[in-house]
């Protein structure tokens, strides 16, 4: 185990120092090799199409296909994301044509648009480390514990060398610890990961703390917040224990202590996630109130029993960020309220495992009223795993 770890941590040099990374982006596996009997001969002829302008009014035009649409299962691999980001040159062997990629450029035989996705054309946005992730999260691996491994190596480039990325990251500002596929100091904006529609139950074997987006087997997406901030939540600290000597791969375990608003609640499911509602709050006697706090707006991380329809369970709603956004005197300030769902581990909330994330957007004045109350009070430090 260590000697696989020791040499998967060595991916970000190896790749990002070869001159020339080839891919056979249309093979199945290593016995298909790179080239293929196809014949794109007859793709690139023009074809005739009739387009009906009118009524009894329509005209020809000829079109060419973009010939490089078509099938890419090397691109499906998640060990390949990166392989592929650190590459400084790559050379695509498709179905139909070949394509190239630079640090500059893409391009193809047919010159058609976009032959090669890559999530690093999004790196206009503030956090490219999520623009990378969310992708990845999608993509197949052959063993459920090279979650974190498979992408260790781009881990380590980020952290270690930032002119990999120019003037992108976030202009330049140390990124901290690595925890678990997160990073210190964007930590709660990493938190704001969702599963749309979750199908897998939780691992039977250990991948990462609960708060992760490696914890979990299906794709995730991630919230973006909007407006300005009226309330987040801050890492105090956090601790992730290796697994190998990798310092960006496998954990045996994790845990974050946050500040933040914290809501002892109620979960009340229903057939759909559209009818799960959240009542919460807690009341002078100590016991929860019955007040709706959220309706719908749930997505849960996993599948699991407890979660059917007319089950109710005990929870607690950390808020990890309210933001409000100016509209016209008609309808005031607009609020919006993103939260982790979490299970207790203990019955005092001191120890809690994330189970979803829920949110409630543009808010109106009365109901945003319970969270203002929030604001000003029920800050505590919890400690999730």
């Amino acid at each position: 185990m260590d000697d696989w770890a020791a040499e998967s941590a060595k991916m970000s040099s190896i790749y990002a120092n070869a001159f020339l990374t080839i891919a056979a982006t249309a093979s199945q596996d290593a016995t298909e090799g790179c080239f293929r009997t196809t014949h794109p001969e007859d793709k690139r002829k023009p074809k005739e199409f009739t387009l009906n302008h009118r009524e009894n009014d329509s005209m020809s035009t000829f079109a060419t296909a973009e010939i490089h649409v078509g099938p890419q299962p090397l691109l499906k691999r998640g060990w390949v994301l990166q392989e592929r980001l650190l590459s400084q040159r790559v050379i695509y062997f498709n179905e139909y044509e070949l394509a190239w990629q630079c640090r500059t450029k893409v391009i193809c035989e047919c010159g058609g648009f976009e032959p090669i996705y890559s999530p690093l054309d999004t790196l206009f946005l503030d956090d490219p480390w999520m623009m990378i992730v969310e992708p990845y999260s999608h993509l197949r691996l052959g063993k459920e514990k090279d979650k974190l491994p498979a992408l260790s190596g781009l881990a380590s480039t980020f952290q270690n060398r930032p002119s990999f990325l120019q003037d992108q990251l976030s202009h330049n500002k140390p990124l901290g610890e690595y925890y678990a596929g997160l990073w210190q100091r964007n930590f709660v904006d990493h938190l704001c990961w969702y599963v749309r529609d979750a199908s897998h139950k939780r691992l039977d074997k250990y991948r990462a703390p609960t708060w992760s987006w490696a914890s979990v087997e299906d794709g995730i997406l991630f919230w973006a917040a909007l407006g300005s901030p009226v309330f987040t939540a801050h890492m105090l600290s956090a601790e992730c224990f290796r697994s190998t000597a990798d310092p960006y791969g496998q954990v045996s375990g994790g845990y974050v202590d946050l500040r933040t608003i914290l809501i002892p609640a109620e979960l009340h499911f229903g057939h759909t996630s559209k009818d799960h509602i959240i009542v919460g709050g807690a009341t002078k006697t100590g016991k929860i109130s019955k007040e709706i706090i959220f309706k719908g707006g749930l997505d849960l991380d996993v599948v699991d029993s407890k979660f059917d329809a007319a089950n109710t369970i005990g929870i607690a709603c950390a808020i990890l960020g309210i933001w409000f956004y100016r509209t016209d005197k008609d309808v005031g300030d607009l609020h919006s309220v993103l939260a982790l769902v979490l299970e207790p581990s203990q019955p005092d909330l001191k120890s809690l495992k994330r189970i979803g994330l829920v949110r409630r957007f543009e808010m109106k004045q009365d109901d945003y009223a319970p969270f203002r109350d929030m604001v000003n009070g029920h800050q505590k430090t919890i400690r999730i795993s």
